[in-house]
């Protein structure tokens, strides 16, 4: 199995790719998103740019990982 954990932005292609998503990681703003990167990346941007306006900052991480199909 490849595991790929970026800290900050940037995926690459996202065919095959599932993520594991994760912002404020033990906060009570804590945001968790997963699935295959390529539908769960809109969401992600969404949520993200929401969350850096309204806190003025962000800090999260992702796993990357080869779908098993």
């Amino acid at each position: 199995m490849q595991q790929i954990l970026v800290i900050g932005i940037g995926a690459g292609d996202p065919e095959g790719l599932d993520i594991h998503y994760g912002a404020y990681l033990g906060t009570p703003d804590e945001i968790l998103v997963a699935g295959p990167l390529a539908d769960a990346a809109p969401r992600i941007r969404e949520l993200r740019a929401k969350a850096r306006a309204r806190k003025g900052w962000i800090m999260d991480s992702y796993l990357l990982r080869r779908s098993d199909g």
